[in-house]
């Protein structure tokens, strides 16, 4: 007997916008096959460089051409990379494999290359955005606002509990500590950033270490990935509601509006997907999986421990008021007895149907199919597993999901 599993996206199993035809370039085997360590995005021309080893990578965001290739102290690993506002000097944290594990943030001018000084850590690599002076980090148990041109601490304030996660505002005024207590629960604390006055201790508590936090563009809300599953939890700083996006997400990206929301997909399942923002309904997808980046321009950089991809900002065009993501497209997949029966809405004729499996590898296209009553059938075999239905007509294209059961 041959069961069918009809996968939908939401209660009315709408159609969601695809973005595997956006994919603008691809770099396989970034610096020289060795994958990422770190990863950071030039202010002002938007290049990215890619840390591994005791080397720092260049990549042309244009067409993804390596630029250069900038190598460090032979005995240290590159673990964190960041840049002026103004894009004038690189600051490169290095651990260097001296038995001591010695840590070090030098300081070097972007177009030259040329050492300009160094930082003594923690330090962290987060800079005000009115400023190419002052940084923003934990020194010395303290969390610290400093110059560090004239090696002077404009503000600082006591840190409690063991900080494992520390993030600044996009404008530079609130800052977020992930700490976790002796009573095995981390805790997330919200500080003005310029007078370090406490501003409050989030309600919420999670019983393993917080890894990463992140504000939306407008400070609404903030994303706390803890290391329970790669947990990801989105909190609405102004009702407190938290919003949890389940297991493998490594951070949460935001629209520059706060509107849509791109939880970072880990790869067990190849797939990016953009919501709504402060519900689970999906407006746009990539066939694709990694970390997100969003780029001045809204290019979506997205990148694996190998590989990184950028696609176009096309994503932000989908209104994610109208609702017409809902009124036309694929309705519901079923599959049994070797046929395939697609239901569809305001689709009267079909120019390619592919059926991919969940790596992308193409197993059946057709062309030119007509469908009646907004329905399709099929007649194939196939064997037990996922697959990935994409169907193109009058230049849109569709994509689902559906599971084959034998």
């Amino acid at each position: 007997m041959v069961l069918f599993l009809s996968i939908s996206f939401n209660l009315n199993s709408q159609v969601i916008p695809n973005g595997d035809n956006d994919l603008l370039w691809k770099i396989e085997n970034v610096a020289e096959g060795n994958g990422v360590d770190a990863i950071a995005i030039h202010p002002i021309n938007s290049n990215i460089l890619i840390g591994k080893w005791n080397n720092i990578f260049e990549y042309d965001v244009k067409n993804g051409n390596l630029l250069r290739k900038i190598t460090c102290d032979s005995n240290s690993n590159v673990v964190g990379i960041a840049l002026s506002n103004d894009g004038s000097e690189i600051f490169i944290d290095l651990i260097f494999k001296d038995g001591n594990f010695t840590e070090e943030i030098q300081i070097l001018d972007y177009t030259t290359i040329v050492k300009k000084g160094k930082l003594e850590p923690p330090i962290s690599l987060m800079f005000y955005p009115s400023t190419n002076q002052e940084i923003f980090g934990l020194y010395k148990g303290k969390f610290v606002k400093y110059n560090y041109q004239e090696n002077r601490i404009i503000n600082s304030v006591d840190s409690e509990g063991n900080v494992f996660a520390l993030t600044l505002s996009q404008d530079g005024t609130i800052f977020a500590v992930g700490t976790y207590g002796s009573d095995g629960f981390s805790r997330v604390k919200i500080y003005d950033a310029n007078t370090f006055d406490l501003i409050t201790k989030l309600p919420h508590t999670w019983d393993s270490m917080i890894s990463a936090l992140k504000f939306s563009p407008l400070n609404t809300y903030i994303s706390v990935t803890f290391d329970s599953y790669n947990g990801l939890d989105v909190i609405n700083l102004q009702n407190l509601q938290k919003y949890n996006w389940g297991r493998n997400k490594n951070s949460c990206s935001f629209s520059s509006d706060e509107k849509i929301w791109i939880p970072s997909a880990g790869c067990i399942k190849p797939i990016t997907t953009f919501y709504q923002k402060e519900n689970n309904i999906p407006i746009f997808e990539i066939n694709n999986c990694g970390r997100t980046i969003i780029l001045n321009d809204n290019k979506l950089l997205l990148w694996q421990t190998y590989d990184i991809f950028l696609y176009s900002d096309r994503w932000r065009t989908v209104d994610v008021n109208s609702g017409d993501i809902e009124k036309s497209g694929i309705q519901n997949i079923q599959y049994s007895n070797n046929s395939l029966q697609i239901s569809t809405n305001n689709i009267a004729s079909i120019d390619e149907l592919i059926i991919s499996d969940t790596v992308g590898k193409q197993l059946i296209v057709m062309k030119e199919l007509i469908v009646v009553d907004n329905h399709i059938e099929i007649q194939l075999s196939l064997p037990s597993g996922f697959y990935l239905l994409k169907v193109k007509s009058s230049g849109n294209e569709f994509s689902s999901k559906f599971n084959v059961i034998k």
